[in-house]
């Protein structure tokens, strides 16, 4: 899958902007603050549905105005060089994702054109704490696996209402065991999808660690071998022992 081309509207810097790429690698250049990061921002943009600068999007929309949109025409190779239009509108409100002109969740939306950043934020996987390699692993996986990303999805919701209702509990001074019955299904929801998100790293950091290994090996030419593991806090790696052990 190729980008084509994209349009810009009150993105940063830019009240408008029409650029068409070329075939291959594509060169930009500019001055300080002329924008070619932002440029990049909403290339991820229209792969992710969001930015890899910020966490709230209204920083994204320019200061003259109080809406933005960014277009973009992908082109697949499978043959018959399919082209598609893809479409980001965000203000203040809401936020709205078409294909071909037909309105999507940003879950369908997320990664149907596929991009990679690789920023200064991204050395946090290294020298950060753990939660940026589970980060790292999450985007990896949901950019090729729906599946992984309804799972990863439903997990975070369990786990919100989970706390949700432990909180609301403590606020209201209800008994634990008045909640029993609420707090179990909240908890073996949680456990089951916590289970496969866990055996699906497991199985990704199993193919990656043989790639990286043999990019590893042929780089520095050496017999050095590099592994990679992934330390829950428990033992079990088997799928009926993650959830029960959950």
């Amino acid at each position: 899958m190729r980008l084509q081309s994209i349009e810009l509207n009150n993105f940063r810097v830019f009240r408008n902007l029409k650029l068409d790429f070329a075939e291959g690698i594509n060169l930009i250049t500019g001055r300080n603050g002329q924008g070619k990061t932002s440029l990049l921002e909403a290339v991820y943009l229209l792969s992710s549905s969001k930015s890899f600068r910020t966490g709230d999007y209204r920083e994204m929309i320019n200061y003259h105005t109080d809406y933005l949109s960014v277009e973009g025409k992908v082109e697949i190779d499978n043959g018959t060089r399919e082209e598609h239009s893809m479409r980001v509108y965000l203000d203040n409100e809401k936020k709205e994702f078409r294909l071909d002109k037909g309105k999507i969740s940003a879950k369908e939306f997320y990664n149907y054109f596929g991009a990679v950043s690789l920023t200064n934020d991204d050395l946090n996987m290294v020298r950060g704490g753990p939660e940026y390699r589970r980060k790292f692993i999450d985007r990896a996986i949901s950019g090729y696996s729906r599946v992984y990303l309804e799972n990863y999805l439903s997990l975070n919701k369990a786990l919100k209402q989970r706390n949700h209702l432990l909180k609301s509990a403590k606020e209201k001074n209800k008994a634990p065991d008045k909640l029993k019955v609420e707090l179990d299904s909240w908890n073996k929801t949680f456990a089951g999808f916590a289970s496969e998100v866990i055996n699906s790293r497991l199985l990704y950091l199993t193919e990656l660690e043989d790639k990286v290994d043999y990019n590893y090996s042929n780089l520095f030419r050496n017999s050095e071998k590099l592994s990679m593991d992934y330390i829950c806090s428990f033992e079990s790696k088997k799928k009926t022992k993650l959830t029960r052990a959950l």
